[in-house]
């Protein structure tokens, strides 16, 4: 079952799309995205209520509709325009209101706003630096390296040190081993100078096999005797060397990320 779905702001639409993605995975559904940033006239307004009236009759569903927006004029005009709106702001604004014992701003962009110029620049040094040290790429910087990913392909590295990157201000190395290492994995001096950094990746057998299958078909990369090759080299890898692991198997980026914060002595 595929169901449509808007996340619509009056600023970047990050924050409903976030709220929005959390509440709906709770539910076995496919989802078909439409991100609706910076609806802040009447008239974006009015196009977007086209659009969604379009969807639903394209559909046969009506969409869902998860909107952040600050102006209560504009918030209102969609709601009337369309029933399946959840407004995932002013529900709260009472409550945190009286428990602040003030107003709220009601400013737009506040969640997304460079208040902290430091902290900016933390973070694109950060993604800067992840892009640089991808799969496996300059490892004579590692000693400027947050955290180190260990892992064999596809088992969510570069998502995860990118989402740690952006989010955290990490700078986030990773480092693949494939089939050429075996026999066994072993650790380079790299990682041997920066022992305190590592953390490893590991997934099932099967969710590999058809990650890859989806990604490249053909050869030993999507061979099932070879993924098991390769993940028992890992296992055996991490556990040899004490390295501390996540199991990303059915975890999401957000999911792989929180678990290596716990875990990380950053």
């Amino acid at each position: 079952m595929t169901r449509s779905v808007f996340f619509v702001s009056d600023s970047t639409a990050m924050t409903s799309k976030g709220l929005g993605r959390s509440l709906l995975s709770q539910f076995n559904v496919t989802l078909s995205e439409h991100l609706r940033p910076y609806i802040n006239t009447e008239e974006r307004v009015d196009i977007l209520l086209n659009d969604i009236h379009k969807t639903h009759i394209e559909d046969g569903d009506a969409p869902i509709v998860f909107a952040s927006m600050m102006d209560e004029k504009l918030m209102n005009k969609l709601s009337q325009g369309f029933a399946g709106v959840i407004d995932i702001f002013r529900p709260f604004m009472p409550t945190l209101e009286r428990l602040m014992d003030k107003k709220s701003s009601k400013e737009v962009g506040q969640a997304h706003k460079v208040g902290n110029q430091h902290l900016y620049q933390k973070r694109v040094a950060a993604i800067e630096y992840t892009l640089a040290t991808d799969d496996g790429l300059k490892t004579t910087d590692y000693d400027q390296a947050d955290i180190i990913l260990l892992g064999v392909s596809r088992t969510g590295k570069t998502p995860t040190a990118l989402y740690l990157a952006l989010n955290f201000g990490l700078k986030v190395a990773n480092y693949p081993f494939t089939s050429e290492d075996l026999p066994e994995f072993t650790l380079i001096k790299a990682h041997l100078e920066n022992r305190h950094k590592l953390v490893g990746l590991i997934i099932s057998p099967e969710r590999l096999l058809s990650i890859r299958r989806e990604r490249r078909a053909l050869g030993s990369y999507a061979d099932p005797k070879a993924i098991a090759a390769e993940l028992a080299a890992l296992n055996s890898l991490f556990a040899r060397e004490s390295i501390p692991f996540i199991d990303t198997t059915t975890r999401s980026v957000e999911e792989i990320a929180a678990s290596i914060m716990a875990i990380s002595p950053t």
